[in-house]
């Protein structure tokens, strides 16, 4: 898989401060989690595990991002509901 830029330093500025508010408000980062190093608008590919609602990175359903990400949760079954497009 390749992954590209984000189209400006904003972008890559709004994905950081989605990161770290989920992480401030109780998110474990398990993959990834910051830019990265060199030239470019890079941010790592990123798991966070125990996001909810409350955080910036829900919030798709209310404005855009640059960043692609999917917000998924998991039952004790183990049966997948995801929770954003």
């Amino acid at each position: 898989m390749t992954q590209g830029p984000l189209i400006n330093e904003a972008a890559l500025a709004k994905v950081e401060a989605h990161a770290a508010d989920a992480i401030a408000k109780g998110a474990v980062v398990r993959v990834g989690g910051k830019r990265r190093k060199g030239k470019g608008y890079f941010f790592e590919p990123t798991v966070l595990d125990g996001c909810d609602a409350t955080m910036d990175v829900a919030s798709q359903v209310t404005e855009k991002t640059a960043g692609p990400r999917k917000m998924v949760s998991c039952r004790l079954d183990k049966t997948v509901n995801h929770m954003l497009p």
